[in-house]
C-alpha cells in the first residue's frame, strides 16, 4: 500500500502566522516560532519514512520557505475557497497517486511517529481516522478515499469541530480515534505545554527546535539580596553587564552602611527593603517581571552561557539550581562541595548554588518564608514535601569561601556547627534562636 503524510500549512510569514501570540511575540518571533513548529512536524514525519507533501496556503515567500526542506519532498499549493475546501482537495489530489493519506496540522507539538503509525494502522480497516484535540478540533485526518462530507459546509475555530467530523462521517463510514492531543495557538497553550514538560521524568533530553526556541523566549529575572558588599559588587555587576539586555537584573539592598549603593551601575535595577535575604529577595520578586526568577548571592562567580544553562533545565523542571565549588584549595572545602553537590540530588538547594525557580510555582507557595535564616532551606523542603524534583544545571556556580575562616580545625567547626545548625532547624528549634549562633560576617 502507498502511503503519503500532508503537511498542511501556510508559508510562514510575518504578520501572518501565529498572530493569537501577538503582542507578547513579535511578528517576526511568530514566523520563527511557525518555523520552529513546521520543522519539528516534518522531523516527525520522516521518521516513518513516507513519501512527505507539503500542501502551502500561497501567501509569502516560496522559494525561503522550500529551502527549509530537503530537495525530495513534493510541494503542493493549497486551493479552494475555506479551510474545509483547501483539505479536502489536497487530499483528494493526493489520493490520485498514493491508497492512503494522512493530512495534519503544525500546531500540536507532542504529536509523535507513534501516533503517526497508529494512524496508519487504523486505515488497514477502517475508512477515516481522526486525532481530536483538547479544545475540540482535530490535528489528523486520514482516509483510503476522498469524503467530501467530512468537509462539505463546515466552520472552524470552535470547540465542536471534531465532533460535526465525526458526525458526518459516522453514518457510512468507520473510524479510528487517536488519542487526543493539545494544541499551540496561545501564550496560555504554551505556558500548559511547559507545565507538561516539567511533568517529564526523563533525566536526559534532547530539545526540539520549539523547546529551543521557548527556551530562548523564557525572561529571566535576576535577584540579588546585598548588605554591606562593597567588596563583591564590582565583580558581580562585570559578569552581569553584558547581560543586561538579555534578562532582568535587580538588585535589593538591605540596609548597607558601606559604599554598596553607590556602586550598582544605573542601568541595573537598585530596590531598597528592610534586612534578611528572605525580605529581600521576596521584594525583588515582588517587582520583577520574569517567568523564570533566579536568585544569586553577591560573591558568586557564574559559568558561561548560565542564562542558557537555566533555561534549559526550566524546560523540564519548574525549579532548580547550579552545583557549587568553592574559591579555596583547602581539601575541606573540596569535602564542602561534594556534601553540598550531594544534597541537591536530595532535591535541597541552598542560596549560594543559585536558586532558580518558576514565577508562578514561586508565589503560589507563598515566597520565601519571611525567617531571619534557612529561608533557602525551607524553601526546598516544602517543594520537597510537594514532591517537586529539582533540576542541575551542568555547570557550577564558584563563591567565596569567606565565610570560612582559616586553619583546618576552625573550618571544621564550622562546618560541624552548620551541619547542627540544620539539624535543628529540622527539629524545630525556632529560626531566631538559630540565627544567633549563624555569625552576620558584614
Amino acid at each position: 500500500m502507498k502511503k503519503a503524510i500532508i503537511i498542511f500549512t501556510r508559508i510562514p510569514a510575518e504578520g501572518k502566522t501565529k498572530t493569537r501570540l501577538m503582542p507578547s511575540f513579535s511578528p517576526k518571533e511568530c514566523k520563527d516560532f511557525h518555523i520552529a513548529t513546521l520543522r519539528d512536524l516534518y522531523d516527525v514525519c520522516a521518521s516513518c519514512k513516507k513519501d512527505i507533501i507539503l500542501s502551502y496556503l500561497a501567501d509569502g515567500d516560496f522559494a525561503s520557505f522550500k529551502a527549509l526542506f530537503p530537495a525530495n519532498v513534493r510541494f503542493i499549493p493549497q486551493r479552494g475557497t475555506n479551510l474545509g475546501e483547501r483539505m479536502y482537495y489536497a487530499l483528494l489530489d493526493a489520493l490520485q497517486v498514493y491508497d492512503c493519506c494522512l493530512l495534519l496540522g503544525t500546531d500540536v507539538p507532542e504529536v509523535s511517529k507513534k501516533d503517526l503509525k497508529q494512524a496508519f494502522s487504523f486505515l488497514k480497516n477502517k475508512d477515516v481516522v481522526l486525532g481530536p484535540t483538547f479544545d475540540g478540533g482535530y490535528f489528523l485526518v486520514g482516509m483510503k478515499k476522498p469524503i467530501k462530507e467530512l468537509f462539505k459546509d463546515k466552520t472552524y475555530s470552535h470547540s465542536e469541530v471534531f465532533k460535526e467530523a465525526y458526525d458526518s462521517v459516522t453514518p457510512n463510514y468507520s473510524v479510528g480515534i487517536l488519542t487526543k492531543k493539545h494544541d499551540m495557538d496561545t501564550l496560555a497553550d504554551i505556558k500548559s505545554y511547559r507545565k507538561r514538560l516539567q511533568t517529564a521524568s526523563s533525566k536526559h533530553y534532547t530539545f526540539t527546535r520549539t523547546q529551543k526556541f521557548l527556551i530562548k523566549k523564557e525572561l529571566i529575572s535576576i535577584i540579588i539580596p546585598i548588605y554591606n558588599e562593597e567588596k563583591t559588587i564590582k565583580d558581580l555587576q562585570k559578569q552581569l553587564w553584558p547581560l543586561r539586555k538579555e534578562c532582568e537584573i535587580i538588585f535589593v539592598d538591605g540596609g548597607s552602611t558601606d559604599l554598596t549603593k553607590e556602586l550598582i551601575y544605573p542601568d541595573f535595577t537598585l530596590l531598597f527593603s528592610g534586612k534578611g535575604r528572605a525580605n529581600q529577595m521576596n521584594a525583588g520578586a515582588k517587582i520583577s517581571h520574569g517567568s523564570i526568577l533566579f536568585f544569586l548571592h553577591s560573591d558568586s562567580f557564574l559559568p558561561a552561557n548560565f542564562l542558557t544553562e537555566i533555561r534549559k533545565v526550566m524546560i523540564g523542571h519548574s525549579f532548580g539550581g547550579f552545583g557549587i565549588s568553592f574559591l579555596s584549595k583547602s581539601p575541606l572545602m573540596r569535602i564542602n562541595e561534594h556534601l553540598s553537590n550531594r544534597r541537591m540530588k536530595r532535591g535541597i538547594i541552598f542560596g549560594d548554588q543559585g536558586i532558580f525557580i518558576d514565577r508562578t510555582l514561586f508565589f503560589k507557595i507563598g515566597l520565601y518564608p519571611n525567617i531571619p535564616i534557612m529561608e533557602d532551606y525551607q524553601l526546598s523542603l516544602t517543594l520537597k514535601s510537594l514532591g517537586i524534583r529539582p533540576g542541575f544545571a551542568t555547570k557550577t556556580i564558584a563563591t567565596s569561601a569567606r565565610r570560612y575562616p582559616q586553619g583546618f580545625l576552625k573550618k571544621l567547626l564550622l562546618m560541624a556547627q552548620m551541619a547542627r545548625l540544620r539539624s535543628a532547624y529540622r527539629n524545630g528549634v525556632a529560626p531566631d534562636l538559630i540565627a544567633k549562633k549563624y555569625k552576620d560576617i558584614r
